[in-house]
């Protein structure tokens, strides 16, 4: 019985010395995340005056001029930049003699002309000026959310304009364009 033992015994010694390399052993996990949330931004662009501000100006004589305060607002949720564009209808002698320029609003009045200029002065008619700031490059004026940035506009009638001018009228159109950032 003990011969049979032994012989077992060196039998299982012999045949576990033929595995080679050991145990292998593969964990894997796979984690969960839970309450993941994604939301949406806004960019929501507008542009309005001072509230004691307009941008008509009637019954202009060569050498007239008039300043006045735009605001332009991002009531969204992103950070956005804006690009400015002008365009003109009615007369286009009218709109070639008037001067724009704009500048950056201060802590001053739009009256003290203290600001940067950001354009200008050029001719009022698109031709001139086309697109007043640039569009989504770099240069473009940006605006926080839930912020305003303050710009001034100054149109002038040159003193020694046409006398063919007189009873013209020229309308301009101003088109902000955002984008966020």
């Amino acid at each position: 019985m003990r011969r049979i033992l032994l012989t077992a015994l060196l039998l299982i010694g012999a045949l576990s010395g033929f595995v080679k390399g050991g145990t292998y052993a593969m964990y894997t996990s796979k984690p969960t995340s839970a309450n993941n949330t994604f939301t949406s931004g806004t960019v929501t662009l507008s542009a309005g005056l001072a509230p004691t501000n307009t941008l008509t100006m009637t019954n202009l004589v060569p050498g007239d001029s008039f300043v006045a305060q735009l605001d332009v607002k991002n009531n969204g949720t992103l950070p956005l930049y804006y690009a400015l564009t002008t365009g003109t209808t009615g007369s286009a002698s009218l709109a070639s003699a008037l001067q724009l320029t704009i500048r950056t609003k201060t802590a001053n009045p739009c009256a003290s002309v203290d600001g940067t200029v950001l354009s200008g002065p050029g001719a009022l008619s698109s031709g001139a000026l086309g697109n007043v700031l640039q569009g989504f490059h770099a240069g473009d004026r940006s605006v926080a959310p839930a912020g305003t940035d303050s710009l001034c506009f100054a149109v002038a009638f040159p003193a020694g304009s046409a006398s063919s001018l007189a009873g013209t009228t020229t309308i301009a159109t101003f088109t902000f364009s955002g984008q966020e950032q």
